[in-house]
């Protein structure tokens, strides 16, 4: 038993249809597409694409934080805690966030900004103590 569809007043055999290109089958792209199996594309050294933003652009998220590009090609960090890595000469430790003391988070003074553990963030949250 054969089914059969109708597309637009066309007669379609859909028990024909594989998927697969019958023998003989030309592709339309023969002969256009490049060799891209040694690591060459389309874009020759140099090119950037029209997005592109330089190291030490600032960006602005939805959630309302701020983010500068720290290094090639897509290395960007939380602004707040670059500037308090800068001005205090250190690097934080995986476990340690930059908060901001009064809850606003486009206020980058550096009395705003304290250091604290994961722990604390997680206890100030859930008691509602910022704000």
């Amino acid at each position: 038993m054969t089914r059969k569809a109708w597309n637009k007043g066309l007669h379609v055999d859909l028990s024909s249809n594989k998927g697969q290109f019958k023998k003989g089958h030309i592709p339309w792209n023969k002969g256009l597409h490049k060799d891209l199996s040694h690591g060459k594309g389309q874009f020759r050294k140099g090119n950037r694409p029209p997005q592109y933003r330089p190291v030490g652009s600032i960006r602005h998220q939805k959630d309302g934080y701020t983010y500068i590009k720290v290094a090639d090609p897509n290395k960007w960090v939380p602004y707040h805690r670059f500037l308090y890595e800068k001005e205090h000469h250190c690097h934080l430790k995986r476990g340690q966030l930059v908060i901001f003391l009064d809850g606003d988070r486009s206020n980058f003074d550096l009395s705003n900004l304290m250091i604290v553990t994961r722990k604390e963030a997680a206890i100030i949250n859930h008691e509602e103590i910022a704000n």
